[in-house]
């Protein structure tokens, strides 16, 4: 007998892992620093964005919040299910006075459960 794992994770990895089908919310918070390792200052039309990517480079799910540095994925009933088992990738950029990448090509697991 196999006993599920808990659902979402972060693996040693650092991969996101969840079983299909699963509905949950997990927030991505970025601590931003300057070149000085000061706090990055928060301006109101700054947008924050966390996309899942498919083998062929298709966004399946985006997430974006503006003025805030962090970002709330809600893996609703309806997103879930644009999640096959599989593997996926993640990006999320920053967009303020400057253009940041803050995670590329991190992995994200859909597991068969």
């Amino acid at each position: 007998m196999h006993v599920a794992e808990q659902s979402p994770r972060i693996c040693r990895d650092g991969t996101l892992r969840w079983y299909a089908g699963d509905t949950f919310v997990i927030t991505f918070d970025f601590n931003l620093q300057n070149q000085d390792g000061e706090p990055v200052q928060i301006e109101a039309t700054d947008e924050a964005e966390v996309s899942f990517k498919n083998y062929r480079n298709e966004v399946i799910a985006k997430f974006t919040s503006i003025g805030s540095s962090s970002v709330e994925v809600n893996m609703d009933s309806e997103i879930t299910k644009r999640f096959k088992e599989g593997i996926y990738v993640i990006d999320a950029r920053f967009n303020g006075d400057f253009i940041t990448t803050l995670m590329r090509n991190n992995k994200a697991v859909v597991e068969w459960y």
